[in-house]
């Protein structure tokens, strides 16, 4: 498994509204893309890989936003994987506009793990506005 994010300080919309990963816990609610909440079963940690690519993608709707260190092995909820986005590439907003991305930055991993999330249902859920898929 290579997906996740490579800090456990992104934030996760909850029935109780934005928490960090890190302050996340097995049977908390996650808001899915569409629009009703899902347990988590899981949230596995495990060492980052020296090869491994993380990325930070900047978006904008009618605002802008940021995904940050997201693993490129994650898939967006359109099925794409990370590192295969593009510039001008639409994902889906948490307000059920289309996010186009204005920009991927490669980075370092400067954290050695990486953080994913299980999902009862296995649907998607919100990270920083975003809906990516579940593990």
């Amino acid at each position: 498994m290579k997906n996740g994010f490579n800090s456990s300080f992104v934030e996760i919309q909850t029935l109780e509204g934005e928490k960090f990963l890190r302050d996340l816990k097995p049977g908390d609610l996650v808001l899915t893309r569409d629009k009703t909440f899902d347990r988590i079963i899981s949230i596995e940690q495990r060492l980052a890989h020296s090869t491994e690519e993380v990325y930070n993608l900047y978006y904008h709707t009618d605002k802008e936003g940021v995904v940050d260190r997201i693993s490129g092995e994650h898939v967006m909820a359109n099925g794409i994987r990370v590192k295969n986005l593009r510039v001008s590439d639409r994902i889906n907003h948490i307000s059920g506009k289309t996010a186009i991305i204005d920009r991927i930055e490669k980075m370092d991993t400067i954290n050695r793990f990486f953080y994913s999330i299980k999902l009862e249902k296995g649907s998607s859920y919100c990270v920083n506005n975003i809906f990516v898929k579940s593990i």
